[in-house]
């Protein structure tokens, strides 16, 4: 463990140690001093940006050109998917060693001063001395699929092994996205090859933590904790460092992800949320402003429901509903899912919603969340 490593390892300043390089900042030539120190697992808490570089020189360039604005004074560069993490380190202590340990590291920007156009500095050199090692650091991220469906897909050794009966399966909405997507609940106590990133804030939803991993390309699961409001994104990359998983979070990965009728939804509004005090549950719904819709079929029809929340309570209680078509004379259509060639028509003067999930939560979470 990294932590463990902090107390027992002698503390060894880099002075002097950095390299000299020079990159063009929107319209300025600077000249930047590059310490490469060792990745420890605190830094991952200090995550800002992660998005896929060509190379390793457009990397730590973007970290400079956010140097100014302490937004940026660290990169890990992933060479061989070329991803980049920005990181904002903390600057008196991030030149000090605690690890001996050199497989993988961090390029911390020290200082960053403007010079003239016309100076002459060895440049190609000191950015190929300071290039990470494309064979000491495995995948950070896999590619998404070019595919229509946009399909992920994911290696085997990624989670090590993982015997059957500790995988279940099931298919979740991200509705920012108009994706349905295949994932896996791993029944696990630890991930190998992979670092975490935690999410600095309090994320209440499950489904939420989900939609940030799948903002990141490179994402490929997520360690939720319900009992402490608490996303992390987990990401490939050689460690030696693994992944605890502790018995109140859930490891939820991602596999393959479907587009789900954007074109149909596209103009439809934010979700509503709603808490069940029947099932002590937060559901979210989503409200359909397009009137012809496919792939939707009537199962069932309820009179004299008092109102929409009602309506959407029956839904949720019937594991075949997915949506409801609300009317003002009190009817409640319940709706399943049906093959593509059906149509369904929303009448005026009334409402239709899909229920995107239901999680467990309280009363004081739907608050938060607001």
């Amino acid at each position: 463990m990294l932590s463990d490593m902090t107390e027992s390892s002698e503390r060894r300043y880099y002075n002097g140690s950095g390299k000299i390089i020079n990159l063009h900042v929107e319209s300025m030539l600077v000249q930047c001093t590059v310490h490469e120190i060792p990745l420890l697992r605190k830094h991952m808490k200090h995550q800002w940006l992660l998005w896929n570089s060509i190379n390793f020189r457009y990397c730590i360039q973007s970290c400079a050109r956010q140097f100014q604005r302490n937004s940026c004074n660290a990169v890990y560069f992933e060479a061989e998917e070329k991803t980049c993490l920005h990181l904002l380190l903390n600057a008196s202590e991030a030149l000090y060693e605690y690890s001996e340990s050199k497989k993988e590291s961090v390029h911390f920007i020290e200082k960053c001063v403007e010079v003239a156009e016309q100076q002459e500095y060895q440049q190609e050199s000191a950015i190929n001395h300071i290039q990470p090692d494309e064979t000491s650091i495995s995948s950070l991220s896999r590619p998404r699929s070019s595919t229509t469906h946009n399909v992920r897909e994911q290696e085997l050794d990624f989670f090590h092994y993982v015997a059957a009966e500790n995988v279940e399966e099931r298919y979740v909405k991200l509705y920012e996205f108009f994706e349905v997507c295949k994932v896996q609940l791993l029944n696990i106590s630890i991930i190998r090859n992979a670092f975490a990133i935690e999410i600095p804030r309090r994320i209440y939803s499950l489904n939420r933590c989900l939609h940030i991993c799948r903002w990141h390309t490179s994402c490929m699961a997520i360690l939720f904790s319900q009992l402490h409001h608490q996303c992390k994104t987990i990401f490939k990359g050689r460690s030696s460092y693994p992944i605890l998983v502790y018995a109140h979070e859930m490891v939820v990965a991602l596999k393959k992800c479907f587009k789900d009728r954007p074109d149909e939804r596209k103009w439809n509004p934010k979700p509503l949320v709603y808490y069940f005090t029947e099932t002590q549950e937060i559901c979210a719904a989503e409200i359909y402003t397009q009137k012809n819709l496919t792939s939707w079929e009537v199962m069932a029809i309820d009179k004299d429901v008092s109102n929409f929340q009602v309506c959407l309570l029956k839904c949720i209680l019937n594991d075949q509903c997915s949506a409801i078509n609300y009317f003002l004379t009190k009817e409640c259509y319940l709706i399943k899912p049906a093959k593509e060639n059906y149509i369904f028509v929303v009448k005026d003067n009334s409402v239709f919603a899909e229920v995107l999930y239901c999680e467990s939560g309280t009363l004081i979470d739907v608050i938060r969340q607001k």
